[in-house]
């Protein structure tokens, strides 16, 4: 069953004898989610949700400096950017 609109989804899924969910093929293609994409779990009391893991970043020196150091190959618009922290920050309300 699915209920929702563009940017939210509740899906019925099942699991699979030896404990995989699978993650509906709307999802994956919205999300950009494939073959070896990481994703993060995250339990709340008796919920849990899966979130893609966006970035992989590290802490380096740079000289007397600490500073990030990122792979990320996401999205580079700052707008788009802005607006997705937007919704991201709205639908935790």
């Amino acid at each position: 069953m699915v209920i929702g609109n563009y940017n939210s989804f509740i899906m019925t899924v099942t699991i699979d004898k030896v404990g995989r969910l699978v993650v509906p093929k709307e999802i994956r293609e919205q999300m950009g989610i494939g073959p070896d994409t990481e994703l993060e779990i995250i339990m709340d009391g008796f919920e849990f949700r899966v979130r893609k893991i966006e970035e992989k970043s590290t802490l380096r020196k740079k000289g007397k400096f600490t500073v990030v150091s990122t792979d990320w190959l996401g999205e580079t618009d700052p707008i788009k950017l802005i607006q997705k922290a937007r919704k991201e920050r709205n639908s935790n309300l």
